[in-house]
């Protein structure tokens, strides 16, 4: 997925300086390019919000998490698998919620394939409170009660904080592209708006 967004930065910020070109030269030439990376990167867009709001889960777990804890946490879920699934990993990480105290929420994992999930809390300065494997899970609801630091792996603790600091790195970095390329985007659309304002108003002055 990043991937994809990085092409379409570069495919925009082509587009945004053909269209200045474009304007310079007083031609519509190149405007079929901002066209096709308008159509492309609006739809890429639109099914990104899409599958953001759609659940896909095949084999869905309902894993609720509650704090009883006497600070705010922050959760995660990491699902593992026994083979490389995905970009040549086994272990996939997702957040949960941030809780505050006696706050609760639920995640739904998918399962589908998967040996294990576990379920992580970290506090407000990212230091380790719970750590909880499920082994061989089923299609059933889960219930994480957060009362005190519970550990009940250390090794495979670590592999998970080491987990959760990847995911939050490329998670930066992926809503940092979503938010330039969605500029741009905006950007782009503005140029072909005002471009075609600016042809039709000379078109009727002479």
């Amino acid at each position: 997925m990043t991937g994809v967004l990085i092409a379409i930065l570069f495919l925009l910020i082509i587009s945004i300086a053909l269209e200045v070109f474009a304007r310079l030269k007083s031609t519509g030439k190149y405007r079929i390019v901002s066209v096709v990376v308008l159509v492309l990167s609006t739809a890429y867009f639109l099914l990104l919000l899409l599958f953001s709001f759609v659940g896909m889960e095949s084999s869905p777990v309902w894993v609720k998490t509650s704090n009883n804890y006497t600070e705010g946490l922050k959760v995660y879920h990491i699902t593992v698998y026994d083979h490389p699934v995905y970009d040549g990993r086994s272990r996939f990480v997702s957040k949960g919620a941030t809780l505050k105290p006696n706050e609760s929420s639920t995640t739904v994992l998918e399962i589908d394939g998967c040996v294990a999930f576990w379920t992580i809390a970290v506090n407000t300065d990212n230091l380790l409170v719970y750590f909880k494997a499920y082994n061989s899970p089923r299609v059933k609801p889960y219930h994480d009660l957060i009362n005190d630091n519970t550990i009940e792996d250390g090794s495979l603790a670590k592999i998970a904080l080491d987990d959760i600091e990847q995911y939050e790195r490329e998670t930066f970095a992926h809503k940092t592209l979503i938010v330039i390329d969605l500029l741009l985007l905006v950007a782009l659309i503005a140029l072909v708006l005002t471009s075609k304002k600016l042809k039709s108003s000379s078109a009727i002055k002479v």
